[in-house]
């Protein structure tokens, strides 16, 4: 009902019970019949147009929020899981160390102390024999020792250049030398203990003496190669801390780095976004524009028809006022400030194989839903056909944000695995 175009003494008028009565009395029924229909018509559709673009509108926003959530939360999941990792690594290597340190030290002391207990040992029994040994043998036992001193120090020297050159190999090394120094003692022992029992007593206490000096010679010669090790493991353990250290910096330095190349592809993505918004909503404003210049015309026209008309038909009566721009303007309205409808993007489409439906893409780790659409689009929709796919192209196919994030070899493989391909 338009009750806005008749004089204030009129009553309100209805649009479908004046046309009733006028079309009776016209001549031209049907042409002025068709005119007022093709008018409300062109009204209704202009209707629905606004409509539809309104809700499509919506959902695209919708559609653009729900990417962006998953698009970040993939990105996220990768971000936690490669930190999870790295921390695991670090921790896992640095038992490993500690725990091989402990054992070499262990080991270390164990053998030191075994072979200090067997020196001993031979010494206490060298010397009880000796000092029954007759004096007349002393000549020969100074020099039996003295042979078996040099040899003990060749064997010492030798054993402390290969603890310098190959620390791992020290114990396999010490054993051998111990055990043939041993065998030579036993035999050099052997043949004093039979020379010795025709010697004169007199010599013992030059021969207890030897001992003694051979004894201080020894002690010093073990507490130097004791102090080595010592040196060896210190130097081994700072070195150790300090790659630890260093691996560690590294790290945080590559997650800083990580971190802002997220924050700033985020931020490109997002000015992006707003400038296809702020594109698209100045395209409907312009179209809007160009619709309501149509519907203007369209409402003069009717204007001057229904001028002449009443002009014709009643000549004694006030001419009917006919529908004003303004309230056709009424009925299409754009507001700036809302945002401009934009019509759905085209969802991709995958081409199903003659195998039957498509694979689900994001039971591979690394794929998310929106990846799994890019690869759908692309024409991508079976393991087997992710198998086959070149790295490069697969690259291209997924973008080069996700390709620097995401491992695409570890999809392929993964791809390999689900389709059976050897």
């Amino acid at each position: 009902m338009y009750v806005g175009w008749f004089p204030p003494s009129l009553p309100p008028f209805s649009w479908s019970r004046f046309l009733k009565g006028r079309m009776t009395q016209m001549s031209r029924t049907d042409e002025m019949r068709n005119l007022v229909e093709q008018l409300l018509a062109d009204r209704g559709i202009r209707a629905d147009v606004s409509a539809m673009l309104r809700v499509d509108t919506s959902a695209f926003i919708r559609y653009a929020q729900i990417a962006h959530t998953a698009m970040a939360r993939d990105q996220k999941q990768s971000l936690a899981a490669e930190r999870t990792r790295m921390v695991a690594d670090t921790a896992a290597f640095r038992k490993d160390i500690q725990a091989a340190n402990h054992t070499m030290a262990q080991t270390l002391k164990e053998e030191l102390t075994a072979s200090r207990a067997d020196l001993t040992k031979e010494t206490a029994a060298l010397r009880r024999d000796a000092q029954s040994a007759h004096a007349d043998m002393a000549a020969e036992q100074k020099a039996g020792l003295t042979e078996s001193r040099g040899n003990l120090a060749g064997d010492v020297a030798a054993f402390r250049a290969r603890t310098q050159s190959a620390h791992q190999s020290m114990s396999q090394t010490l054993n051998k030398e111990l055990t043939t120094g041993r065998s030579q003692l036993k035999t050099d022992t052997a043949a004093l203990r039979s020379h010795a029992q025709a010697t004169h007593a007199a010599m013992a206490a030059e021969q207890s003496a030897e001992l003694m000096t051979g004894r201080s010679q020894l002690a010093t010669d073990t507490a130097a190669l004791r102090s080595h090790a010592q040196a060896t493991h210190a130097a081994m353990a700072t070195e150790q801390s300090a790659e630890l250290m260093t691996g560690r910096s590294q790290l945080a330095t590559d997650t800083a780095a990580l971190r802002s190349h997220a924050q700033a592809t985020h931020a490109a993505m997002t000015q992006s976004m707003q400038e296809s918004l702020a594109a698209d909503r100045a395209k409907l404003v312009a179209d809007t524009s160009a619709m309501l210049g149509a519907i203007r015309a369209d409402a003069d026209g009717v204007a001057a028809a229904w001028q002449m008309l009443s002009s014709a038909k009643r000549p004694n009566q006030h001419p009917m006022k006919a529908p004003s721009v303004r309230s056709v303007e009424a009925t299409v309205r754009v507001d700036p400030a809302q945002p401009a409808p934009v019509p759905m993007a085209a969802q991709p489409v995958a081409t199903l194989t003659p195998a039957g439906e498509p694979d689900q893409l994001t039971t591979i780790t690394g794929i998310g839903s929106s990846t799994e659409k890019k690869l759908l689009a692309a024409g991508i929709v079976t393991y087997a056909q992710l198998a086959a796919t070149p790295m490069d192209k697969l690259s291209e196919i997924v973008g080069p944000t996700i390709s620097r994030l995401a491992k695409l070899d570890s999809w392929i493989e993964q791809a390999k695995q689900l389709a059976q391909i050897d």
